[in-house]
């Protein structure tokens, strides 16, 4: 067996013990709410409903004229739960005016 036919099954047996998980795919969500919402607790509570891990939240809140909090997190979401379920669910919280959805980068 020659040196690259070598390294190409190492990293392909590698591959096969890295921490992977095929059945959820990341994405960042970007929220922006208005004063009217309940909070980013029922948020939360909305994206565990669906079986989603947040490992990252990026939090802003306005405190001019626009009072609004713009939320960004990193989830893994089940692979059972489309794009649309998602942005559905979570346009359906009180107060939220933006929902954006992406893979992360």
């Amino acid at each position: 067996m020659s040196p690259p036919q070598v390294g190409v099954l190492a990293l392909t047996a590698l591959r096969r013990f890295e921490d992977k998980d095929d059945r959820s795919t990341r994405r960042r969500i970007a929220l922006v709410l208005g004063e009217e919402s309940a909070g980013v607790a029922d948020i939360m509570k909305a994206l565990e409903a669906l079986g989603a891990v947040v490992s990252d939240m990026d939090y802003e809140r306005r405190l001019d004229d626009k009072r609004r909090v713009n939320v960004t997190l990193d989830a893994r979401i089940p692979n059972t739960i489309g794009v649309e379920t998602l942005i559905d669910q979570l346009a359906k919280q009180p107060g939220v005016r933006r929902v954006h959805v992406r893979a992360p980068t």
